[in-house]
C-alpha cells in the first residue's frame, strides 16, 4: 500500500473517529451540544405557555379578591410588617455596638486569664469592672491582644456562617409547607438565645470561658437566629402585593428597618451615658423580642394555601388505608446501611433546598425565560454582593489610611449614605417604576396586552381599578431597574480610585448607593419567576448566596488588601468593578432572553 494511500485512510479513520482532535474543537463542539439540547428542551408549545400564563394570572387575580374580601385582622398585608421591620432595626441599633464591645472584654479577660472578677448590681455581674464603667482595658489594647482576640472571632465567625450554610435554606423551605409565621417564630427565638447567650458570657456565673462563643456558632444550625428574619418578611410580602409593586414594598421595609436601626443606635449612646451597663441595653433588647413575638402571633398568615400545623408530620390516614396497608415488615438492615441511608438523608436536607436552583431542578413556569432564568438572577447578586462587601467592610481602613479620616468624618459619610438610600427608595424607586410604566409600557400597540387587560377588568370585583402590570411585564420594568442601577454602582467603583478625593468619594457613595435598586429588585424577580409554592425555598437560596459571597470576601478581599494597602490601597475596587461588570452582563443576557421571551 502506497503512502498516499495509508494516509488517506488515516484522515477517513480520524474523522469517523474523532481520534486527535483538538481538546478545544471537542469542548466547544459538547458546549455547542449541550447549549442546544437546552435551548430545545426549553422551547414550550405557544397554545401550552399561553394557557399556563392565563392560569396563573387567574389564580393571582383570584387570591387578591380574595384578600380584599377578607377583614382587615384577617388580611395579610406589608403594613403588619413596617412596625415589626421597625423594632428590628431597633434591636440592632442596640445589639450590634454592645455585643462587640462585651465580646472583646470578655474574649481579652479570658484570653490573659485574669483571676479577678469584679461584680456589678443587678441580676448577672459583669465580668470586669471596665466593661461595666465602657473604659477599656489598657492590657486588652495592645496590638498583640487586639490581634489574638480577632483571630478567635474569625474563627467564630467562619464557624456560624458554615452553620447557616448547613440548615439556613431547608429552614426557609419548610415555610412553604407551615407558613410563614413560624419563620418569623423562629428568628425571634433564635435571636432570644444569641441575647441570652452574649449575655451570660459577660456575666461572673460564665464558666465556659469564650468557649460559650464557640457553642453560639454551632447552634446557629438548630436556630438561625436573624438570619431567617429577612427570607420570611421577602416570602410575606412576594404572598400579599403583587409583581409589579414588591420591589416597593421592600424597599419601604429596608427604610423602616434603618430608621429603627438609627433611633436604636441612638437610645444605646443614652443608656451608655447614664447607666453605663451594657446588660442593661441586652435586657432591653429581650423585652422587645418578646413584644415583637407577641405581635407576630397577631399577624395573619400570608401562605397562599392552608399551612400544614406543626404536630402533624405524618399526613392522617383513614381506617379504609389501614385495612389495606401491608403490614409485612420490611427486612432489617444492618447498621453499616443504617447510617448510610442517615447520611444520605441529612445531605439531602442540607442540599436540595440550595441545589433546586439548577436548571431543571425548578418546574419551569411561563415567567421564565429558560429553565436557568433562576440561576443567573442569583449568579448576578453573588457578583455584586462580593463587591459590595468589600467596600462596606474596607471603607473604614482605607479612608483612615488614604484620607486620613477619623471616626467622626467616616460617621458622617455613613450618615450620608444612609440619607441617600433612603431618597433612593422613597423617590428614585417610585419614580422610576411610574416612568416606565408611563414611557415604555404601551398598550395599545399590544394586542395581548389589551386582551389581558379586557380579561382582567371582566374577572376583577373593581372595574374602576387601575390595571397592574401582568407578570411578565413586571418581570422585564425589574430587570431593566436591576440593569440600570448596577451601570450606576459600576461608574462609583471606578471613580474612587481613577480620582481620588474625599468629594469624589461622596459623589462615587451615592452613586453605589443607588444600588440598593438592583437589591431590591432580585428579590422581586426572584419571588416572581419561581411558583408560588417555591417562595420560601427560592428565598432561602438567596440568604445561602449572601452568606457565600461574605465567606469568599474573607477569603480574597482580605489578604488582598492587606499585601496592596501599602503601594495600592485602592485596587479593590477595580476588582468590585468587576465583578459588577459580570453580575450586569448576566442580568443583560437574561434581559435579552426575555426579550426573545
Amino acid at each position: 500500500m502506497s503512502d498516499s494511500q495509508q494516509q488517506q485512510e488515516r484522515q477517513t479513520y480520524i474523522a469517523s473517529t474523532g481520534e486527535r482532535r483538538p481538546l478545544l474543537a471537542r469542548t466547544i463542539e459538547r458546549t455547542v451540544s449541550w447549549t442546544t439540547a437546552r435551548l430545545e428542551a426549553d422551547q414550550v408549545d405557544t397554545d401550552t405557555q399561553e394557557a399556563i400564563a392565563k392560569k396563573e394570572e387567574e389564580e393571582e387575580t383570584q387570591w387578591f379578591a380574595e384578600l380584599r374580601r377578607r377583614p382587615w385582622l384577617q388580611r395579610p398585608s406589608v403594613y403588619w410588617l413596617i412596625p415589626w421591620s421597625a423594632l428590628c432595626g431597633v434591636i440592632t441599633g442596640l445589639c450590634t455596638t454592645t455585643m462587640w464591645q462585651l465580646r472583646s472584654r470578655t474574649m481579652c479577660h479570658h484570653l490573659l486569664r485574669n483571676p479577678t472578677i469584679h461584680t456589678y448590681p443587678g441580676s448577672f455581674g459583669l465580668l470586669s469592672e471596665g466593661v461595666s464603667q465602657w473604659a477599656p482595658l489598657d492590657e486588652c489594647m495592645t496590638p498583640t491582644m487586639i490581634g489574638m482576640v480577632w483571630q478567635l472571632e474569625s474563627r467564630i465567625v467562619t464557624i456560624s456562617s458554615v452553620s447557616l450554610l448547613l440548615t439556613l435554606a431547608k429552614w426557609c423551605s419548610l415555610s412553604d409547607v407551615y407558613g410563614r409565621k413560624v419563620l418569623f417564630h423562629i428568628g425571634l427565638a433564635g435571636t432570644a438565645v444569641y441575647i441570652c447567650l452574649n449575655w451570660f458570657a459577660a456575666s461572673r456565673y460564665n464558666f465556659l470561658g469564650y468557649y460559650v462563643y464557640y457553642l453560639e456558632a454551632v447552634s446557629f444550625a438548630l436556630m438561625p437566629a436573624a438570619a431567617v428574619l429577612n427570607p420570611a418578611i421577602f416570602a410575606y410580602c412576594a404572598d400579599c402585593t403583587q409583581k409589579s409593586q414588591r420591589a416597593l414594598t421592600i424597599g419601604y421595609i429596608i427604610v423602616a428597618l434603618a430608621i429603627g436601626s438609627m433611633s436604636g443606635a441612638i437610645l444605646m449612646m443614652h443608656i451608655k451615658e447614664t447607666t453605663g451597663d451594657p446588660t442593661l441595653i441586652l435586657r432591653i433588647a429581650l423585652i422587645i423580642v418578646a413584644l415583637l413575638a407577641i405581635y407576630m402571633s397577631f399577624v395573619p398568615e400570608s401562605l397562599r394555601r392552608k399551612p400544614i400545623p406543626l404536630p402533624c408530620l405524618v399526613p392522617h390516614r383513614d381506617e379504609s388505608e389501614h385495612e389495606t396497608e401491608d403490614t409485612t415488615s420490611p427486612p432489617p438492615r444492618s447498621y453499616f446501611w443504617s447510617i448510610v441511608g442517615f447520611f444520605n438523608e441529612g445531605t439531602s436536607m442540607i442540599f436540595d433546598p440550595v441545589l433546586a436552583i439548577l436548571p431543571g431542578r425548578i418546574p419551569k413556569s411561563a415567567n421564565m425565560a429558560s429553565s436557568a432564568t433562576p440561576l443567573l438572577i442569583l449568579l448576578a447578586h453573588f457578583l455584586v454582593s462580593i463587591g459590595s462587601y468589600g467596600d462596606t467592610n474596607l471603607i473604614v481602613s482605607m479612608t483612615s489610611l488614604v484620607f486620613h479620616w477619623d471616626v467622626d468624618d467616616n460617621e458622617r459619610y455613613q450618615n450620608f449614605i444612609s440619607l441617600v438610600m433612603t431618597v433612593v427608595l422613597l423617590g428614585l424607586l417610585p419614580l422610576w417604576n411610574s416612568a416606565y410604566k408611563a414611557f415604555v409600557i404601551d398598550d395599545t400597540d399590544d394586542p395581548t396586552h389589551s386582551a389581558a387587560h379586557h380579561d382582567w377588568i371582566q374577572h376583577s370585583s373593581q372595574a374602576t381599578a387601575t390595571r397592574p402590570l401582568f407578570d411578565l411585564e413586571a418581570i422585564k420594568m425589574e430587570l431593566f431597574f436591576s440593569i440600570c442601577s448596577l451601570l450606576f454602582v459600576l461608574v462609583g467603583y471606578l471613580l474612587i480610585p481613577l480620582f481620588p478625593s474625599p468629594t469624589m468619594l461622596y459623589l462615587a457613595g451615592g452613586l453605589i448607593a443607588v444600588g440598593t435598586i438592583s437589591a431590591v429588585s432580585v428579590i422581586s424577580l426572584l419571588s416572581s419567576v419561581v411558583p408560588n409554592q417555591l417562595v420560601g425555598a427560592i428565598f432561602g437560596a438567596h440568604s445561602i448566596c449572601q452568606q457565600l459571597a461574605n465567606i469568599v470576601f474573607g477569603l480574597t478581599y482580605e489578604p488582598l488588601y492587606m499585601k496592596t494597602k501599602a503601594t495600592s490601597p485602592l485596587l479593590y475596587y477595580y476588582v468590585s468593578a468587576g465583578l459588577v461588570a459580570l453580575g450586569l452582563l448576566a442580568q443583560t443576557f437574561n434581559r435579552i432572553l426575555y426579550h426573545k421571551k
